[in-house]
């Protein structure tokens, strides 16, 4: 079964009667290289998604973190130091991220923190009672109760989410596993310290380790410091 997206027919056109037998759904061949199986004891499995938050955790994060494995020709690729697992995606040849999700069951069941992090245009964010929209700013769906950080808030209805992220959040929903699911939303601006600080104290806060220096992505394109 894939998770991420749940479909309600509207009608009784789209209802299968109950003596149809369907095929059951092949699953699809994957080729890891490195070690893909989680250990016992995983504290903290944070997921990444979208280029330019990889881009960012190339810079700021991932030269401290181990790379313990990496699904062949998936874009998926699992970081770690010690028992804080980092999942970076950027996009798929073959899988949908529902399926990128059940690779991921074991992982999910025996982590004791689990979040994801996305990212959208700040066009995209629906909120007539903000305006001029900012620069960048972060929203949080969870099944926690309450958002984990004080500088975050809840999503708010009409804005939708998509992705691995979804699917993750999804997927911990219907099996009762505690999950936040954090969409930062951007200009289209070039990376700088102003449109990356979320991500950063996103990154702060769940405990990762990043790089005490000076970050420049490249000159005359980006101010970002740290």
């Amino acid at each position: 079964m894939s998770f991420g997206e749940i479909v309600e027919p509207s009608t009784r056109a789209l209802i299968i009667d109950d003596d149809v037998e369907l095929s059951e759904a092949e699953r699809t061949e994957v080729s890891w290289k490195g070690k893909p199986d989680p250990p016992d004891d995983v504290d903290l499995l944070v997921f990444v998604e979208s280029n330019r938050l990889i881009q960012l955790a190339q810079l700021i994060l991932l030269s401290n973190l181990k790379l313990a494995a990496k699904l062949l020709g998936e874009g998926v690729e699992i970081y770690n130091d010690g028992k804080q697992f980092l999942v970076t995606y950027s996009e798929s040849k073959t899988l949908i991220c529902g399926e990128i999700v059940e690779i991921f069951e074991k992982w999910i069941a025996k982590a004791s923190k689990i979040y994801s992090v996305t990212s959208s245009s700040i066009v995209l964010y629906q909120n007539d009672e903000i305006f001029p929209k900012p620069e960048t700013l972060v929203r949080c769906l969870t099944n926690n109760g309450k958002v984990p950080f004080d500088f975050c808030e809840k999503l708010e209805a009409p804005n939708l989410i998509t992705g691995l992220g979804a699917g993750v959040l999804s997927y911990c929903v219907y099996k009762s596993i505690k999950c936040s699911l954090f969409v930062i939303y951007m200009d289209n601006s070039p990376l700088d310290s102003i449109n990356s600080k979320y991500f950063v104290n996103l990154m702060s806060k769940m405990g990762f380790v990043l790089k005490n220096s000076l970050l420049t992505i490249s000159t005359g394109s980006s101010n970002l410091y740290i």
